[in-house]
């Protein structure tokens, strides 16, 4: 036999999973819209932004590892983070 209050900790589950749901979503999106942006044109970002890019490109990626000195800083930040962390 059930209980009276058994629909009323269904109703309260199923808000608890769609509130858990859309913070994931909130949470997440900044993420997936900085790997889609990374992924799109300029000219394509600026006149029409997409949730899914038409057209993917990588140029993004070839600029940052050929024309930029990306190593350089993400090396001293591990330089520093190790160092940090052998010291506490």
């Amino acid at each position: 036999m059930k209980s009276a209050i058994m629909p009323g900790i269904r109703w309260q589950r199923w808000l608890f999973s769609a509130a858990l749901v859309v913070l994931m979503l909130f949470t997440l999106f900044p993420f997936y819209w900085a790997i889609v942006a990374s992924l799109t044109s300029d000219a394509a970002l600026f006149r029409d932004p997409s949730l899914w890019p038409q057209h993917l490109i990588f140029d993004h990626y070839r600029a940052l590892f050929t024309e930029r000195d990306f190593i350089t800083p993400i090396r001293n930040s591990l330089v520093v983070a190790g160092t940090t962390t052998i010291f506490v």
